[in-house]
């Protein structure tokens, strides 16, 4: 019977874990929070524990599209949690987990110093799963340097950017536009800061020149 009613409340959990997804894509968040919480309900009273966390990811990525930013870190931190604390903590999702943090802390909330933490949470996982010239850690590096600046803080600032300069275009050499242009971008702001205005423009003209040759004069990308 137990056994049973185990198959039944995953059945029900899936129904409601489909329900979620169908109103997320149909942005109708207020219904697709209630089946999503009515899905971790369910998936509790199963064998099948480990998805609880997925629960309460679908939980916060509709509380941050709700624009409930308190509640999303709620439970985008207890997911994090959660799969930490797991008995096999897989590293390349924790690094797309604490990212996650950082930036609602950054750009939602403008909590630069929990921002920090999550960000090199971020980078230490992304290493141990894709080693130290991963492509991400471009992107990583370059936000926790944009970190330290609105921190005020430019050494860390400088540290990291250069660490995603040198990545971009020494080591991995990469073609990649965007990626590219991100610890420049960070640089560029940074040597502003310091007064050096030379150098500031000469990383960004070469940013604007690189993106006018692939995406052209008048791309969103050029001109932003």
């Amino acid at each position: 019977i137990k056994n049973e009613e185990s198959v039944n409340n995953k059945v029900v959990a899936n129904i409601h874990d489909q329900l979620y997804e169908v109103y997320y894509k149909e942005k109708d968040y207020r219904k697709s929070l209630y089946h999503a919480h009515l899905y971790k309900k369910y998936i509790l009273k199963t064998p099948y524990h480990y998805l609880y966390s997925s629960a309460l990811h679908a939980i916060g990525a509709v509380h941050y599209n709700l624009d409930e930013i308190d509640s999303c870190l709620y439970y985008m931190k207890e997911t994090y949690r959660l799969t930490k604390e797991g008995s096999n903590p897989e590293p390349l999702s924790m690094a797309g987990k604490a990212f996650n943090i950082a930036m609602i802390y950054q750009g939602k909330t403008g909590q630069f110093v929990e921002a920090e933490d999550y960000f090199k949470e971020a980078i230490h996982n992304e290493i141990l799963s894709r080693g130290e010239e991963s492509p991400q850690l471009i992107v990583y590096y370059s936000l926790l340097a944009d970190n330290y600046y609105f921190l005020k803080d430019m050494e860390p600032a400088l540290h990291y950017a250069e660490k995603g300069f040198v990545l971009a275009n020494d080591i991995l050499k990469t073609d990649n536009v965007y990626l590219k242009s991100m610890p420049s971008m960070s640089l560029s702001r940074i040597y502003a800061n310091k007064g050096d205005f030379e150098k500031a423009r000469k990383v960004i003209d070469k940013v604007v020149e690189e993106s006018i040759d692939y995406f052209g004069e008048n791309d969103k990308f050029t001109t932003q």
